[in-house]
């Protein structure tokens, strides 16, 4: 049997977050979000909400993503 490295899929893994008012209104502003950047689901939340705080209870919509993988 060989021996194979596994790679964790998510230490390149980005997304791109917009919200769905901002789409709706014509806009794909948004921010790239590296997932290895956080150590939990509610520190990513914590930053997608920073970065819409524009929207009082903003939708989010991932646009893109990239990967190495």
């Amino acid at each position: 049997m060989t021996n194979v490295a596994q790679k964790n899929c998510l230490e390149n893994f980005a997304i791109y977050c917009g919200t769905y008012a901002k789409y709706n209104s014509g806009s794909i502003e948004g921010a790239w979000l590296n997932l290895s950047d956080y150590q939990s689901y509610d520190e990513l939340l914590t930053a997608m909400k920073k970065h819409h705080e524009d929207e009082n209870d903003p939708e989010f919509h991932f646009q893109d993503y990239e990967c190495d993988n």
